[in-house]
């Protein structure tokens, strides 16, 4: 069965199946179609995912995982 994982810092972190993981970045890319405000959603669904978060963007990225987890863990907007 294989895994998909994250690796940073020298570190490989497992985090789901190849379905779970596409999944849970189809959830993301939803909450993004449909909530209006000036986050950069890019932060997280290009940067984080694809490539690395740029150390100024630090705070930025923040904000937007702290708002899907705020969607999506406690149900709220």
């Amino acid at each position: 069965m294989s895994m998909v994982g994250f690796c940073g810092g020298g570190l490989l972190q497992e985090s789901g199946k190849p379905d779970e993981i596409q999944i849970f970045f189809d959830t993301l890319n939803a909450v993004e179609q449909v909530t209006l405000n000036d986050l950069d959603w890019s932060l997280v669904l290009d940067r984080l995912y694809r490539r690395y978060v740029r150390f100024d963007d630090i705070d930025k990225t923040k904000q937007v995982m702290d708002y899907y987890k705020k969607v999506l863990v406690k149900g709220g907007r």
